[in-house]
């Protein structure tokens, strides 16, 4: 009787544990929706949403995994100063790592360009303006603060 019993639950833990998957993914893509659509509403909930989502990091399937890497950005983009200051370097590691790690064999879903175009938008929603930063996505880069009379005074100089 055990020996009939064995070969289902091993079949009924298999099936719980996609279901289980299955609820965190549905659940991450109800979390994007709502980071994308709720202006204020999902502010003082901050905190217990990136909680929430980043526990889902080490997860064994790849799915869920993606789900959480294009999540991230879409966080730091919203809440930026709390995101920098609690949750950059937990989010960051777990990029770099999926970023740089092969997927399993049998795995149909490779996290690696997700996790290298997360970091870029990452770094995007981290820039800081008051130190200086300003716009990375502007086609120059400023070094030091330039006084306006003296690119005048340049453009005099090409001018002669």
């Amino acid at each position: 009787d055990d020996k009939n019993n064995a070969p289902n639950s091993n079949r009924d833990s298999s099936s719980v544990a996609v279901t289980v998957a299955t609820n965190a993914h549905g659940s991450l893509l109800t979390a994007s929706e709502m980071i994308e659509h709720s202006k204020r509403f999902i502010l003082p909930r901050f905190d217990e949403l990136t909680k929430a989502i980043l526990q889902f990091t080490p997860h064994p399937m790849a799915l869920v995994r993606l789900e959480v890497i294009r999540l991230i950005p879409k966080l730091a983009t919203r809440c930026p100063g709390i995101y920098r200051r609690r949750y950059l370097d937990q989010s960051l590691t777990f990029l770099i790592e999926s970023a740089s790690s092969a997927p399993p064999p049998k795995s149909r879903v490779d996290v690696r360009p997700t996790a290298f175009s997360a970091i870029g938008q990452l770094a995007s929603a981290m820039r800081d303006e008051e130190a200086g930063g300003g716009d990375i996505m502007g086609p120059t880069v400023r070094i030091m603060k330039v006084n306006p009379s003296f690119i005048d005074e340049k453009k005099s100089d090409e001018i002669d």
